[in-house]
């Protein structure tokens, strides 16, 4: 009788065991699959942020490609016949170097700027310039260079490319510099250097396109002078003016 008790008794305390041990199991377990879970979820979120940066990129350079399009075919509209975008130029008596591609506004103003001192002037053609097209001014610029080498001798050229290298550097120059006075401007800023008659310093205007009687007009806002690599900070001066664009 008291052998029975004690088996009954064993086989009580084996049951519960038995029955905690398999409940602490299974709670473990479902634990361990709601952090797999877990871990599967965000292994899916990293690949979908990952995969939305991607399109997003891709988008963006689809754009831009897409505005390049654009903007080479409302040139190629606007010049019929890829006939230079400046104007008309029957009375210029500049010699005429004929560039191709999207004309960049500040980039010829300082260009022409700096090439009528040598008698001729850069004219930008828009849109898709055909192989035939491209070969024939090609041989126009040649002809042109040619007479430029008679009139200034052979390294012409390169004393040319020299030069304007260093307005270059004046431009960076004096960006930083109105960057540094002027921290919180938002406008979008176009340079001209202009070497004066002191060696060694240039002039430079700093203009933006502003809307002047109703018309659209390039306005200088400000004005210094500097020296290339200057240590001293330059004096900047406040104005409201046209920029004489070089006379043709």
């Amino acid at each position: 009788m008291f052998l029975y008790s004690m088996t009954n008794e064993h086989d009580k305390y084996f049951k519960f065991f038995c029955t905690r041990h398999l409940y602490f199991n299974e709670a473990l377990l479902r634990r361990t699959l709601v952090r797999a879970e877990h871990v599967a979820l965000i292994k899916h979120s990293l690949i979908f942020m990952k995969t939305f940066k991607a399109c997003i990129l891709l988008l963006n350079l689809i754009l831009k490609f897409l505005l390049l399009i654009f903007t080479s075919l409302l040139f190629s509209y606007t010049n019929k016949g890829n006939k230079p975008i400046l104007g008309n130029t029957s009375k210029d008596t500049f010699l005429k170097v004929i560039s191709t591609g999207i004309p960049d506004l500040e980039s010829i103003t300082q260009l022409n700027n700096f090439a009528k001192k040598y008698g001729f002037k850069y004219y930008p053609i828009g849109g898709i310039v055909t192989t035939s097209r491209g070969d024939s001014i090609l041989k126009e610029n040649n002809s042109i260079y040619k007479i430029l080498e008679e009139r200034y001798g052979k390294n012409w050229k390169e004393e040319f490319d020299s030069q304007y290298d260093t307005i270059s550097q004046i431009r960076s120059q004096a960006s930083a510099l109105i960057n540094e006075q002027f921290p919180d401007n938002i406008r979008y800023f176009y340079y001209l250097v202009e070497r004066t008659s002191e060696k060694g310093y240039y002039s430079v205007k700093i203009y933006t396109t502003d809307s002047l009687n109703g018309k659209s007009e390039l306005i200088v806002h400000y004005k210094m002078t500097i020296a290339l690599k200057q240590n001293q900070k330059a004096q900047i001066t406040d104005c409201f003016e046209k920029l004489i664009s070089p006379k043709k």
